[in-house]
């Protein structure tokens, strides 16, 4: 199974905590930059790299809780 390269508005309305409207016009904002370089974009979706790189200055986003072995999270 390929990883999630891409964000849909629900995605990024949850990410960012606004309604998924401010999301849809986010999303084309950011699809409009990414075009304007040359790039390839896909309506409706955001590259989770290219959000992560303007949004979160890189940091990576919906990073997997990873717990070792010997440790069981609370129920």
């Amino acid at each position: 199974r390929m990883a999630i390269q891409f964000l849909d508005a629900a995605e990024v309305a949850e990410a960012m905590e606004v309604s998924r409207s401010t999301a849809y016009r986010l999303i084309k904002k950011l699809n409009d930059e990414l075009s304007g370089r040359g790039f390839l974009t896909v309506p409706g979706k955001v590259s989770k790299k290219y959000f992560s790189e303007r949004i979160y200055a890189g940091e990576e986003l919906m990073k997997p809780q990873v717990y070792p072995t010997d440790e069981r999270r609370a129920a």
